[in-house]
């Protein structure tokens, strides 16, 4: 079952901090896609 989460909202940063969350959640969406690719590659290595 695929699940999807998602969160709205709006914050009033500096443009430093801004460029800071970017990048720190393009790192954890990029942690969460490879975990979800060596899951996949264990998933089909036991079938």
């Amino acid at each position: 079952m695929k699940q999807i989460t998602t969160i709205s909202c709006k914050l009033k940063v500096s443009p430093e901090v801004a460029k800071e969350m970017e990048a720190t959640m393009e790192m954890f969406a990029n942690a969460c896609q490879w975990r979800c690719r060596q899951l996949q590659q264990r998933l089909s290595v036991q079938q």
